[in-house]
């Protein structure tokens, strides 16, 4: 999946009244998308299941639920995209800034508060 992208920034300045307006062009490129995929497995024995409470189960696949949805949120969050994880948000504002050439400190999982337990209701 490709995805267009600017590379690179206009231009402005200012003149005077009746001076030349010099004309700028921001440059466009593509972003190469790849599908990620998140997974996780649990393994419970037979025994868990077939003598507990019918409560074991839903404990099982509500930690599932709440650990892929707290990874999930830290990867589109703060992920650069290596180790098959997909580029989070910051990944994508450190480049464009640094493309840019924007004067603002680089955004890091350090300066956004972490994300407390997730609910699920």
């Amino acid at each position: 999946m490709t995805i267009p992208v600017q590379t690179s920034p206009g231009s402005a300045a200012y003149g005077s009244e009746t001076g030349l307006i010099l004309e700028s062009q921001p440059g466009v490129g593509q972003y190469v998308a790849t599908y990620k995929k998140l997974r996780a497995i649990c393994r419970v024995s037979n025994d868990l299941i077939r003598y507990s409470t019918p409560a074991a189960d839903s404990l099982v696949r509500d930690d599932l639920i709440r650990v892929l949805s707290l990874a999930q949120d830290a990867a589109f969050l703060f992920s650069d995209g290596s180790a098959d994880s997909p580029r989070g948000l910051t990944s994508f504002a450190n480049q464009w800034a640094a493309t840019m050439g924007a004067q603002q400190p680089r955004l890091t999982s350090a300066r956004i508060p972490r994300l407390g337990p997730a609910v699920i209701l």
